[in-house]
């Protein structure tokens, strides 16, 4: 049970990291003013209405995949109430703006947050879920957009490149996922090669003996594993979840 004492310390020191944290901010505007000046200047030269219509655009698509995660935790008979979900996607964007890594920060940052709601493994497969279905979501919109740009103009071959990558990252997604469906000797090998690979890395580099804990991450995997596994199996209950992310990314869009 944590003392009285340790929590005082704790609070000190959060208290200690939110000022530091606004002394940068603090020293940003400063140091960076002539570039909030041009974009005030830009910004004076935007018609008001996309002022308020864009964020409020951005509101609307945090609430459709708010839904996803809501409709998408129930399938594994997992709740959570919609607004600490609306709640969670909103620190989720922060985080992912704060910290561009890929996904990865989006991922340990659900982990966290739903870490009363769901298990690692849970989380993990439905945030790479959401990022399939948003690719599935795209593989609808880009033809309809093709055809759209195609009414106007000549077909934009960048539009077309654009296409083809979303359909091959999409099948080399769900080859990847597949394999490690497959059985669990291949979650077994997955380990094996990443965790030697990584470990290798970090100890030339940075002189660690261990970043990745093999026992931790097979943990996680096989849990990815059961939970892929029952989604799977419950492949009807998919287009509710399906349905919030193409509303996310048609409206995001």
């Amino acid at each position: 049970m944590v003392s009285m004492s340790e929590k005082a310390k704790r609070s000190k020191w959060q208290w200690f990291f939110i000022g530091l944290a606004l002394l940068g901010f603090v020293l940003i505007l400063i140091t960076g003013r002539t570039v909030i000046a041009d974009t005030y200047e830009i910004l004076k030269g935007i018609d008001r209405r996309f002022l308020i219509i864009l964020p409020a655009l951005q509101f609307v698509a945090y609430l459709f995949i708010a839904g996803y995660y809501k409709t998408a935790l129930k399938i594994f008979n997992h709740e959570i109430a919609y607004l600490r979900a609306y709640g969670t996607v909103v620190s989720l964007y922060f985080v992912e703006q704060v910290l561009p890594s890929g996904g990865v920060s989006g991922m340990s940052y659900i982990a966290y947050a739903l870490r009363t709601v769901a298990s690692v493994g849970l989380t993990t497969i439905i945030q790479i879920s959401r990022y399939l279905l948003n690719y599935a979501a795209y593989l609808i919109l880009i033809p309809v957009g093709v055809l759209l740009l195609f009414r106007e103009s000549p077909l934009n071959t960048t539009a077309v490149w654009i296409g083809a990558a979303l359909v091959l990252g999409l099948i080399i997604g769900l080859i990847v996922i597949r394999w490690l469906l497959g059985a669990q000797k291949h979650i077994d090998s997955f380990v094996e090669f990443v965790g030697k690979f990584v470990n290798n890395v970090v100890k030339k580099l940075f002189k660690k003996d261990q970043l990745i804990e093999p026992k931790a991450l097979k943990k996680n995997l096989l849990e990815f594993h059961e939970g892929a596994r029952q989604l799977l199996r419950n492949r009807s209950k998919i287009l509710r979840p399906y349905f919030f992310m193409l509303c996310a990314s048609t409206t995001q869009l």
